[in-house]
């Protein structure tokens, strides 16, 4: 791994615990602390980042180079710093729209629960 693959794997290391510290954030303004919706978001955010990589990689190889018979050289740095572009960019809106999502989802839930004490005795 060169220089330029070191800044790209600290860039995608970033985007993923940023995106989680936001998630965090939202979570504690909602007062709801739950270390499972923390962990959860972790993996989801991490399997989005797996899938637009992996979509990505099915893009460049079947859809661009075969069908339109595109030639890229992979080693051009050109072509790595547009792929981190891209790659990062939905990234980041994948896990922002997750995030929304989950959010909403998690405070719908944890605002149906209730919080009554059933007074048990004579009255």
């Amino acid at each position: 791994m060169d220089y330029l693959g070191v800044i790209f794997l600290f860039i995608l290391l970033a985007v993923l615990f940023v995106s989680n510290y936001f998630f965090i954030k939202e979570l504690n303004k909602n007062k709801i602390a739950h270390f499972k919706y923390k962990l959860l978001y972790f993996i989801l955010s991490l399997a989005t980042l797996i899938s637009v990589i992996c979509i990505y990689a099915y893009f460049q190889i079947y859809i661009l180079e075969d069908l339109l018979q595109l030639e890229i050289n992979d080693s051009s740095n050109r072509n790595r710093i547009t792929t981190l572009i891209v790659v990062v960019t939905l990234s980041s809106i994948t896990n922002l729209l997750l995030s929304k999502f989950y959010i909403k989802r998690i405070s719908l839930k944890e605002s149906t629960k209730k919080h009554e004490i059933e007074l048990i005795g004579k009255e």
